[in-house]
């Protein structure tokens, strides 16, 4: 039904043929060049529905059970259960929760110490301070910054479900951090709001719900929430970002701007993870180190 005008390497024919925006398409053709075409298609399969195992309890009925399945990755299966995974008994229990193995191979390759302080902002969904909890333990020192009620409401029953007994909550934007966050911390996780292309294998009307003409709004924001969160970060401590897009203004330049107007920063580490990686997720993540004086 495309028309034949349109060539099958052109911006028109990639945007009727998956479903994209054509200025999206260009964005990927300008930013990652051969690699357009494999996240289309892969954004035109349903994204797997991946549980982490509470590596705390004993998990072994849930593993043996055939309403999930097993990866690639440790201590993560895959949810086949026609029932919302928070509906279920393993999840009430407290033997998993969802999470993205994405998010789970960041904090693998991370070094968090419980005893030195962690904090997390939370702008969107996730599940990033429970593993930060379980990538140290469930003691661990460590506050919580979340900027939805639905959000607060679920990180406090997660606290509770989990036994998290020095984890502290707090409801706040960004700007506000330090009404809630009183002394630096060794590591500091920064999920701020952001475009979430994660979102456009499961909702299939996430076009009429984003406005790109929001994205500069977003950016300024993810900006304020970087800066906001480096004033709380210790000489030697770490700003680990995370923001589920692919895209460069969200990810990469977006950090060369920060490190551009903070010299009392460096960056470690960073990866781009894209829906067609075994990963199975869109996701920019990075480590900046805070320099010693």
């Amino acid at each position: 039904m495309i028309p034949n005008k349109y060539s099958k390497e052109s911006i028109d024919f990639l945007s009727l043929r998956y479903n994209t925006p054509k200025w999206l398409v260009k964005t990927w053709q300008k930013n990652f060049k051969n690699l357009t075409y494999k996240i289309l298609k892969a954004n035109t399969k349903q994204p797997l529905n991946t549980v982490r195992l509470n590596p705390l309890l004993d998990t072994q009925v849930v593993k043996e059970d055939s309403i999930f399945e097993k990866t690639f990755a440790d201590e993560m299966l895959i949810y086949k259960g026609k029932a919302p995974i928070k509906k279920q008994t393993y999840y009430i229990n407290g033997l998993i929760f969802p999470m993205k193995m994405s998010v789970k191979h960041v904090f693998e390759n991370i070094t968090l110490d419980s005893l030195k302080g962690i904090a997390v902002y939370q702008g969107y969904p996730n599940n990033a301070y429970l593993e930060a909890i379980f990538n140290t333990n469930k003691h661990a020192d460590i506050d919580i910054i979340v900027t939805s009620h639905q959000d607060y409401h679920e990180a406090k029953t997660n606290i509770a479900r989990f036994g998290l007994d020095k984890a502290r909550l707090y409801r706040s934007e960004a700007s506000s951090i330090i009404t809630c966050v009183s002394r630096k911390v060794d590591s500091f996780i920064v999920c701020p709001r952001s475009s979430n292309f994660d979102l456009l294998r499961s909702a299939p009307d996430y076009f009429l719900r984003f406005n790109p003409e929001t994205f500069d709004s977003l950016i300024k924001e993810q900006t304020e929430s970087l800066k906001e969160c480096s004033n709380f970060v210790e000489e030697g401590g770490q700003l680990i970002y995370l923001v589920p897009t692919i895209s460069l203004k969200e990810g990469q330049l977006l950090i060369r701007k920060f490190l551009e107007n903070n010299k009392d920063f460096e960056l470690e580490s960073e990866r781009q993870y894209f829906p067609f990686d075994p990963y199975d997720s869109c996701l920019y993540f990075a480590l900046l180190r805070k320099k010693v004086q």
